[in-house]
């Protein structure tokens, strides 16, 4: 049986087998061309509600150049204990990959897509996966961590009988579960900068606990030069700035050794659907197709030694509910 040590040094597996409803879980697979002229995110999940009406397990699509979403819900759910092995229907999903074969009322998706290497949030005892040392309190309502900040896709996929070919691609992979999405979020994610193998991803969210009501946190990361700069209020790194606008995002970062500068665009979103306690009937905006900003520069005293500036194409962002986010984290 799965414990909660298992669950919290093993982000990618199914949490569902320890946790009784209301639950939810989803992994976000996102595929991005070669050629950048597709962009998909993936979304195969879970719900439990506590009278069992709502159970089911369902694929989401989402094309991110168009900002079509599709949800299928699908007639079965299977997934092991010990492994990140999830199956629905004729679907399957893994860490290396996955396969789709769909064919209902609401469109059609076959195919079958491969990863090279994963690069997931390092998991530590100290610090296990993206949520740090947090990821140990018990009772959170909601988690989520960073399965790849970067990976190279192979195989191709066929959407309503359009066939798009995702070799050569790039890849990220992420999860989420707990018992409803955040009643306010902000999640941006980007792998496609000129410096090959340099990715972000990054959250801040509010967290309902049954102890004192709820709280805000935040967790960026950029990957660079295979070493992973971590930012969170779990090791005393600060918001410096924080503005949201219709057109970008301006965040600043900071801690006692290192600064991390990010702006994004926001262009024309698509609607996901994410989990309340009673259903999966909650939609927020979300883009694929975000561009970033992003520098880093290392702290000496009161000089900034740049590390990296670069630009970034392809991104993911997504901004929900801001005013009861923004009045609950701490910006200096």
């Amino acid at each position: 049986m799965l414990n909660f040590f298992q669950s919290v040094m093993n982000p990618e597996w199914y949490h569902g087998h320890t946790h009784s409803a209301p639950f939810f879980e989803s992994w976000t697979y996102k595929l991005v061309s070669a050629e950048q002229d597709a962009v998909l995110a993936i979304i195969p999940g879970v719900f439990m509600d506590v009278t069992g009406k709502n159970n089911h397990a369902f694929v989401q699509v989402f094309d991110g150049l168009s900002g079509q979403t599709t949800y299928f819900r699908m007639g079965s759910f299977v997934a092991e204990q010990n492994a990140f092995d999830l199956r629905m229907d004729k679907c399957q999903f893994g860490p290396n990959g996955f396969s789709l074969n769909i064919d209902n009322e609401f469109g059609s998706v076959q195919g079958e897509v491969t990863f090279g290497e994963l690069q997931p949030w390092p998991v530590k005892l100290t610090s296990p996966g993206t949520m740090g040392r947090t990821g140990w309190l018990p009772n959170m309502e909601y988690r989520h961590s960073v399965l790849s900040f970067d990976h190279v896709i192979n195989g191709e996929l066929t959407i309503n009988g359009k066939t798009i070919d995702f070799s050569g691609g790039r890849g990220y992979l992420k999860n989420d579960w707990g018992i409803a999405y955040p009643q306010g979020s902000i999640w941006m994610q980007c792998n496609h900068f000129e410096t090959p193998g340099t990715a972000l991803s990054g959250m801040a969210y509010i967290v309902p606990t049954p102890f004192d009501g709820e709280f805000a946190a935040f967790s960026i990361g950029l990957l660079h030069d295979n070493q992973l700069f971590a930012f969170g209020n779990y090791n005393g790194a600060k918001i410096g700035k924080l503005e949201i606008t219709d057109d970008g995002i301006e965040w600043l970062l900071y801690n006692n050794t290192h600064e991390l500068s990010i702006k994004a665009s926001r262009p024309a979103t698509g609607l996901i659907t994410v989990a309340n306690r009673e259903d999966m009937d909650r939609q927020i905006a979300q883009t694929l197709k975000a561009e970033y900003e992003v520098t880093l520069n290392a702290l000496d005293g009161v000089r900034r030694l740049p590390l990296f500036a670069g630009q970034g194409q392809m991104g993911a962002l997504e901004i929900d509910q801001l005013d009861a986010l923004l009045k609950r984290l701490p910006i200096e």
